[in-house]
């Protein structure tokens, strides 16, 4: 490798068209975190190696005093034909690069979310409801980050929340505490969202239940909280 250049992988998140041939492309990487370089992709009037949104591929750029940097080369090493087959599992994967792409810093450096990541895409066409993916990734991230704490306990009198949770704003509070806006989490609503955020065990989540109103509350949660 030449000398100042560095080589990761990562998944495509998005790709810009830029002038008549060229890309600046958007990566969640294994070693750089979030990166954006510029992919030059034109040479004599012709157009090839094109990059697209959801697929994996390996690179080698130079870093630049500038938040895009050069792209010395890019091979495209994944392309999830699978997901492609499938309307609901194409939109599950798009759904999962939406939300790297809305929560993450350019150079914040995650190799434990990058292979998370990885890991629900390569796990996305083995189910029915792929929604399932969405939620617990959403609620993962949040773990990982240190924004969802777990277990869930008041934010007034510290009490674990087992039966009820209430949560207001980024907050969660008891029975006794909690105020009148507050979004209800009932007991079993509270084990689901402790399943899809904690298990290890890939069954364990896809054999969770999923109703029109824990995905609603799970998907304001990740919304008040990022």
């Amino acid at each position: 490798m030449l000398d100042g250049l560095k080589h990761t992988e990562g998944v495509i998140l998005k790709v810009i068209s830029f002038r008549d041939y060229d890309q600046i492309v958007s990566l969640f990487t294994r070693d750089a975190g979030l990166l954006k370089v510029m992919h030059k992709n034109g040479k004599g009037g012709q157009k090839k190696d094109y990059c697209f949104p959801l697929s994996v591929a390996e690179v080698i750029y130079g870093e630049r005093n500038s938040e895009i940097s050069h792209c010395h080369d890019l091979t495209i090493i994944e392309f999830y034909n699978d997901l492609r087959k499938n309307l609901k599992h194409l939109e599950t994967g798009c759904d999962l690069i939406h939300v790297i792409g809305c929560s993450q810093l350019v150079g914040n450096h995650s190799p434990a979310l990058y292979e998370l990541l990885r890991y629900y895409l390569n796990k996305i066409s083995s189910l029915s409801n792929p929604e399932l993916l969405s939620i617990s990734f959403r609620l993962k991230l949040l773990l990982h980050e240190g924004i969802l704490s777990i277990p869930l306990v008041c934010e007034v009198c510290r009490a674990a929340l087992q039966n009820t949770a209430f949560l207001h704003g980024s907050e969660w509070y008891c029975s006794d505490h909690h105020l009148v806006s507050s979004v209800v989490f009932n007991e079993e609503e509270i084990q689901i969202l402790y399943r899809l955020s904690c298990s290890q065990s890939f069954q364990a989540i896809a054999s969770c239940t999923l109703t029109p109103m824990v995905k609603a509350k799970v998907f304001n949660l990740f919304n008040q909280l990022t």
